[in-house]
């Protein structure tokens, strides 16, 4: 289960830089002038083997936007991205290629 939270900046920053993908000083920089802070863990998270041009995914699906933060997927995206072949990510943000996701 991904977990959500919530809080000073400095208090959110203590529990996730362990996890975060971002240094200090660009999580600082983020929430300057900020009294509270949300951070989201990601649960189950995977790329795709071979990788979609902005292009491509609007001609895809209509009225694409990349998310600025976050977005629900409609439920035809779902069903596409997921039929896509995907590789899982590793705890280091790193893709787990092996011989039979490579294929």
């Amino acid at each position: 289960m991904a977990d959500v939270w919530q809080g000073a900046p400095e208090d959110v920053w203590d529990r996730v830089k362990d996890l975060a993908r971002v240094d200090v000083s660009t999580y600082n920089a983020y929430y300057e002038g900020r009294s509270t802070a949300f951070a989201l863990s990601i649960a189950d998270a995977w790329e795709h083997k071979h990788l979609l041009a902005l292009e491509e995914l609007r001609r895809k699906f209509r009225n694409f936007v990349v998310p600025q933060s976050w977005r629900y997927l409609t439920p035809c995206e779902h069903r596409s991205f997921g039929k896509m072949k995907r590789v899982p990510i590793d705890t280091e943000g790193n893709a787990k290629y092996s011989k039979r996701a490579a294929a």
